[in-house]
């Protein structure tokens, strides 16, 4: 069998940090580029893209899981043109697949953040971290690769359609969403608190259901509401939250855990006190 763990793939010149520890999969990646849709169109393939950055851990999960096993790779390989991107390289490409994501799904994004595109870079289908197994609710990344093979194949003139009406909607949104003008009034922003409450994971911590990024800016939201209102509940979640962020692994690896607590608690001081 061959050892790919001694190959490297197009990824092997590139800059980027991210995209240097996907250099050795056996996955055939190519960096973003304009030539790629031109290859694309040529082999008459779709485009999978795979956004991520260095730190992320589910990319890394995906990585280890997928992107590194031979079966898999040479399944992507024969059916898809694959790009890799650091979102930190190419900001601008990740918004944008990312609005088409919260469009579709009704959620914020994350990463990695997984695309099915057309030979232009027109997106079909997206999602974001999916398993090598069945699990969380989500089918395997083979799952779906063999079935968006079969469509884009046998349905080719309905996936196009799908896509162009999909970034159509998205573009109206958006000419909507720049043209209107109004007040933030009291009753939007309680909907908002009385939508977020819905969704806290009382079980696990953090806003809706797996796999989740830690959301600080909506942590800091709720954090802030809580103690303005001296609404407990709100308090005690966000700290809940904390506590299992920390024993997941995300805590001060030189204090240890409960220094990593007592810093995400009173870091949150000088915000609350303005």
């Amino acid at each position: 069998m061959t050892d790919h763990r001694k190959m490297v793939n197009r990824l092997n010149k590139e800059t980027s940090p991210y995209l240097q520890q996907h250099k050795a999969n056996p996955v055939n990646w190519y960096p973003y580029s304009k030539e790629i849709f031109d290859i694309a169109a040529k082999e008459d393939k779709p485009l999978f893209i795979s956004i991520g950055y260095s730190a992320c851990h589910w990319c890394h999960v995906m990585s280890r899981e997928s992107f590194s096993d031979n079966d898999t790779a040479k399944f992507m390989n024969q059916h898809f043109i694959n790009i890799k991107i650091d979102r930190e390289e190419l900001p601008g490409v990740d918004r944008a697949y990312q609005e088409i994501f919260q469009l579709l799904h009704r959620s914020s994004g994350g990463w990695p953040l997984s695309v099915w595109a057309k030979p232009d870079g027109t997106p079909f289908f997206i999602g974001t971290y999916f398993p090598k197994e069945r699990g969380f609710g989500l089918h395997s990344f083979m799952e779906i690769n063999v079935k968006i093979s079969e469509v884009w194949n046998n349905s080719r003139k309905h996936v196009e359609q799908q896509a162009d009406e999909l970034v159509n909607t998205l573009m109206n949104v958006n000419q909507y969403k720049y043209s209107i003008s109004g007040e933030l009034t009291d009753s939007i922003y309680q909907n908002e608190i009385i939508s977020l409450q819905k969704r806290f994971d009382q079980r696990f911590g953090g806003i809706g259901n797996a796999p989740k990024f830690p959301r600080v800016s909506t942590l800091r939201f709720i954090l802030h509401e809580g103690y303005a209102t001296n609404n407990n509940d709100m308090v005690n979640f966000v700290l809940f939250s904390f506590h299992k962020m920390a024993k997941g692994g995300i805590y001060d690896q030189l204090g240890g855990v409960s220094q990593g607590i007592a810093w995400m608690k009173n870091g949150w001081s000088p915000i609350l006190k303005r």
